[in-house]
């Protein structure tokens, strides 16, 4: 056995980009911040926000008329911008959602 934790593989390709999002989540009430994403793929994203989340979270993120369901997979707080990276996964493949073109 190791002292590693579980890291979970990618599913897919990642592409940098900055897209405006809506997080959206429940906690004694919905709570609602508007934030952007710092880099995409097929199945999540990761986005820059105020709020950190336990890993397993459900939240949704909405792009205009589109929402999508997510997990935390990842929560990392920045000290220097007090800012944190949420690391979020979809359960299935959902390129569309971004719409974005071309992937590489």
């Amino acid at each position: 056995m190791t002292d590693q934790p579980y890291l979970e593989k990618r599913r897919g390709p990642r592409i940098r980009v900055s897209i405006p999002v809506l997080l959206v989540w429940e906690e004694q009430g919905e709570h609602r911040e508007h934030t952007f994403t710092t880099s995409v793929s097929w199945f999540g994203c990761a986005v820059r926000t105020h709020r950190f989340f336990p890993l397993g979270a459900r939240v949704q993120l909405q792009r205009g008329e589109k929402i999508k369901d997510a997990r935390v997979i990842h929560c990392f707080q920045d000290q220097s911008t007090k800012m944190v990276e949420v690391g979020l996964a979809f359960d299935h493949d959902d390129r569309a959602f971004w719409g974005i073109l071309i992937w590489t």
